[in-house]
């Protein structure tokens, strides 16, 4: 996005000065018509009534302000685009009075030249609004396009006023004396005329084409320019097509006597709309501007984010910040975010520090609202953005940290549940095997009448059974079997009827989590029964939020079983906290 210089004090003195002096050729034009056209020709009566005469210092004036509007405006609620279609339409507008009234041969040839540029202005002014709310290249093309339409139709206007007679419109009645052009040759002042019509009507035709199109996908105040910029330059479309047009003279007075009132209110109203739609946009951007400074005295847990969707009237804009050295985009909260791909009305654009991206702006509305944004927001924002992004950037490394962690165990967890199954499958069972046979070979024995035989079987019978035991008990210390197949409250069940000592289990339904979770309770449960020994301890286990709870009383945990605990529990992104004889454990499931 490129950001737009606002004008210095040079470029509005001279706008201003050639608004004055635009207004003041017209106005001392007007003065040249005669009062009295009683016997003249039909032709000769553009802007010669008083109504006629006022609506076109009416639109004339409402063009000027508006174009000096814009060039005061600049960068801040107008582009240059729009200054410079806006100056044009004026000037356009204007040269028509000296085209057609001028005293001097070559004031009225310029007038010409000029007053053929108003349809490329209006289609200027189109694309102009649709390349505000695009990107660079298509803000390049529309340039482009504009600049050919000036040329064409100002060359062509150029061609037209040295072939013609310049006082061929209203015979002698302001001059009588004949003036031959630069370009003698009246074929070529036929043909340059007509194209000259056809290329304005064309022009004005595709403006008014371009507005309609824009009107349906723009917000309101803009829609409604479009609406007005079509319905004008549809006018000016009419003005050069209608039948019987002249050059400079349009249609004849008898044919179509109220088009040049309708015209000028057109381009009037026009110059309205433009107008409105700077004092809109000056408006929004104090607005942004009083953003930008509450921006810097965000504090949490307010974001800024919410700051901005306040006082953007968007509960749904929002601000994700680009994170380098991971090449993503984030939200405060350093989780990803992409913007949204469905939704036409929702655009983004960029703020930048320094050269450097910081953020991007989603929201509702012109893409230029992000444009004013980044204008508005001065060092100390633009110092609180770049805070709330290594904020977004170090929430994003803690969410990566703690994703590792939480591998890490479920990782062993999965080594654990492998080993136990390993010991209960293999070993175990091999020494189940080894009991079976010994004690079929006790019977033999006893049966042969071989006690010494017998005595001896029996004993290793016993050691290999204590052996099967053992392996049971550390199979089951490293994964208890019954967590894995019923869950959570059958195996602390399980493991308050092995107990010593007195386990009392308040436990509410808790549907299956994840097992690391799983395991972490059990375990806690595990080390306070252990502690407890002969004693009491009551164990009070619940799920609710997508959270699972046990607290353990009546048995004080010593460092070196807690500290473990605690650090697995951290891993899983929960928290384990005590004192003394009471300790609670939270975990989350998802």
């Amino acid at each position: 996005m490129t950001r737009t210089v606002p004008p210095d004090w040079v470029t509005v003195v001279v706008a201003v000065l050639a608004t004055v002096l635009t207004i003041s050729v017209a106005a001392f034009t007007l003065q040249l018509i005669p009062d009295d056209l009683a016997g003249s020709p039909a032709s000769l009566e553009w802007l010669s009534s008083g109504g006629q005469r006022a609506a076109f210092l009416t639109a004339l004036v409402s063009l000027s302000c508006a174009a000096l509007m814009a060039t005061v405006a600049g960068g801040r609620a107008a582009s240059p685009d729009v200054a410079l279609a806006t100056t044009v339409a004026a000037v356009g507008w204007a040269s028509l009075a000296p085209a057609l009234w001028a005293t001097t041969p070559w004031v009225r040839g310029a007038g010409l030249a000029l007053t053929s540029l108003l349809p490329a202005a209006l289609l200027h002014l189109a694309l102009a609004s649709r390349a505000q709310q695009a990107t660079a290249a298509v803000e390049q093309r529309t340039r482009l396009t504009a600049t050919v339409a000036y040329l064409v139709l100002g060359a062509s206007g150029l061609l037209t006023a040295l072939s013609r007679d310049p006082f061929s419109d209203v015979g002698c009645l302001v001059r009588c004396e004949s003036v031959t052009p630069v370009l003698d040759a009246p074929r070529l002042a036929h043909a340059s005329g007509v194209a000259l019509l056809v290329l304005m009507g064309s022009v004005a035709a595709s403006a008014s084409a371009v507005a309609s199109v824009d009107a349906r996908a723009d917000r309101l105040p803009s829609r409604v320019t479009q609406l007005v910029l079509a319905l004008t330059a549809a006018v000016e479309a009419a003005w050069a097509w209608w039948p019987g047009s002249r050059v400079v003279g349009g249609p004849l007075p008898r044919d179509s006597a109220h088009l040049l009132v309708t015209r000028a209110g057109a381009l009037a109203l026009l110059a309205g709309c433009l107008t409105a739609g700077v004092l809109l946009r000056l408006r929004r951007r104090a607005a942004l501007r009083r953003l930008a400074r509450e921006i810097t005295e965000v504090t949490p847990p307010t974001t800024v984010s919410e700051v901005v969707a306040a006082r953007l009237g968007d509960p749904r804009a929002r601000l994700d910040y680009f994170v380098a050295g991971d090449e993503v985009w984030v939200d405060e909260d350093g989780r990803p975010s992409e913007p949204p791909q469905d939704d036409p009305a929702r655009r983004s654009a960029l703020l930048r520090r320094g050269g450097d991206v910081v953020a991007r702006l989603t929201t509702a509305g012109p893409r230029s609202r992000a444009g004013d944004l980044q204008d508005a927001l001065g060092p100390a924002a633009l110092l609180a953005l770049e805070a709330e992004r290594t904020r977004a950037e170090q929430m994003l490394r803690l969410g990566h940290l703690t994703e590792s962690r939480r591998s890490t165990v479920r990782t062993a967890d999965l080594a654990r549940r492998r080993a136990e199954r390993d010991l209960h499958d293999g070993a175990q069972h091999l020494l189940l095997a080894a009991s079976f046979a010994l004690q079929e070979a006790l019977r033999l024995a006893r049966s042969a009448g071989r006690p010494d035989r017998a005595e001896r079987l029996a004993t290793v019978a016993s050691e290999v059974s204590e052996a099967a035991r053992e392996i049971r008990d550390v199979a089951h210390g490293i994964y208890p079997v019954l967590l894995g197949d019923s869950g959570l409250v059958p195996a602390l069940e399980g493991l308050a009827r092995e107990s010593e000592g007195v386990v009392t289990l308040d436990a509410t339904p808790v549907p299956r989590v994840d097992p690391s979770v799983e395991l972490t309770a059990y375990l806690v449960a595990a080390a306070a029964v252990r502690a407890a020994g002969a004693g009491q301890v009551r164990l009070a286990v619940s799920h609710d939020d997508d959270t699972l709870r046990l607290t353990v009383v009546g048995v004080p945990l010593d460092d070196h079983d807690v500290r473990p605990l605690v650090d697995r529990s951290g891993a899983l992104g929960g928290t384990m906290e005590g004192m003394e004889a009471t300790w609670h454990l939270e975990l989350p499931c998802a």
